[in-house]
């Protein structure tokens, strides 16, 4: 089983100047938002984009409409339809900009790699918004980039210290990225910084959404299932976080999980597949999902699928590997993470 790298985002600064929007769309909005993060996606973007068809010819409204479209779409790891949506929208108006455009531009040109774009556009926000500090964007854009240990450089020296809802986000995304399962079989130093960043952040975390604890928890039973595949015995503890994580996907649905970017879903599938068989035993829940996804399945929990059905000979095995070019080999490739640069500045 192999977990490609992630999309995530810690999006959404909720700094929309709405200005004369009607304030019957302004209601709407924030209970779209609240739903959107209890998990029920496909109904708030289909409001959402009912709402900009009915509005299309009212452009200050459409505009603060499709920025929130945008959030719903990195909360998502759309990365690419997020990139294309802020390209519309700033061919599309005139007035792009105000602050909340600005970060979103930000973002883009972070996913994009264009440090010259993205510190030009720094420094032009930091003279707007005083309070703005250069560092955590500064790791967000080498976060994003894969050059992990400058980012760590940087928040040692500028935020260990500082133990506020953002920098224990921000730092647990840091050590989040700096743990390779596969480099440290022995020393967990990395993984046990980010939990550790991560645990102390979701006490404290005013505005705790689905998405944020789906993905802190998913991050988690990741690292049992790399223990398990290579034979390292969970404890009671690590067991009793298992059944929390498929508690949370079987509420939230894998209806409703599709709408992740898809090697995303994908890896939540992939994960979720296998505690369920290896870990609780539950044969009937794990053959019904399979069956279902059967073309996405990882060569893991194919080769499982097969197995307990019967289904697997000499000439299925070829053929899949013909397909693959791999078997089931029990490595798994290390978490990584992409960011979004709006959100973490506040209160830094």
């Amino acid at each position: 089983m192999k977990i490609k790298n992630l999309i995530f985002s810690i999006y959404n600064s909720g700094e929309m100047n709405q200005g004369n929007i009607n304030p019957q769309i302004d209601s709407s909005l924030s209970l779209l938002k609240n739903n959107f993060y209890e998990g029920k996606f496909k109904i708030s973007l289909a409001t959402l984009d009912k709402l900009i068809e009915e509005n299309s010819n009212i452009e200050k409204t459409k505009y603060q409409l499709l920025l929130l479209k945008a959030d719903f779409l990195i909360s998502l790891r759309q990365v690419d339809k997020y990139i294309e949506l802020i390209e519309y929208i700033e061919n599309s108006f005139n007035s792009t900009n105000d602050l909340k455009f600005k970060e979103c531009k930000l973002n883009v040109f972070s996913f994009k790699g264009d440090k010259e774009s993205f510190d030009n556009l720094v420094n032009e926000l930091l003279v707007l918004k005083s309070s703005l500090k250069r560092e955590p964007l500064e790791i967000i854009y080498l976060l994003n980039n894969q050059e992990i240990e400058k980012a760590k450089n940087i928040f040692e020296n500028s935020f260990l210290d500082n133990k506020d809802e953002k920098t224990l986000f921000l730092g647990g995304n840091v050590y989040r990225s700096l743990f390779k399962f596969n480099e440290n079989k022995t020393s967990t130093f990395y993984y046990d910084k980010a939990i550790e960043f991560y645990d102390e952040y979701l006490k404290i975390a005013n505005k705790q959404n689905i998405i944020e604890k789906l993905d802190i928890i998913f991050y988690k039973v990741s690292f049992f299932v790399e223990k398990q595949i290579n034979q390292i015995t969970l404890n009671s503890d690590e067991e009793k976080l298992i059944s929390n994580f498929v508690e949370i996907v079987d509420k939230l649905t894998f209806d409703e999980l599709n709408l992740f970017e898809n090697s995303y879903f994908k890896n939540i599938l992939d994960i979720y597949l296998f505690l369920t068989i290896q870990i609780l035993n539950n044969k009937d829940k794990f053959n019904k999902l399979a069956k279902e996804h059967i073309d996405n399945l990882d060569i893991i929990n194919w080769f499982i699928y097969k197995k307990i059905n019967n289904e697997l000979d000499d000439k299925i095995i070829i053929d899949k590997y013909q397909k693959t070019q791999s078997l089931p080999l029990l490595e798994l490739e290390p978490i990584s993470k992409v960011q979004s640069c709006e959100k973490i500045e506040q209160n830094l």
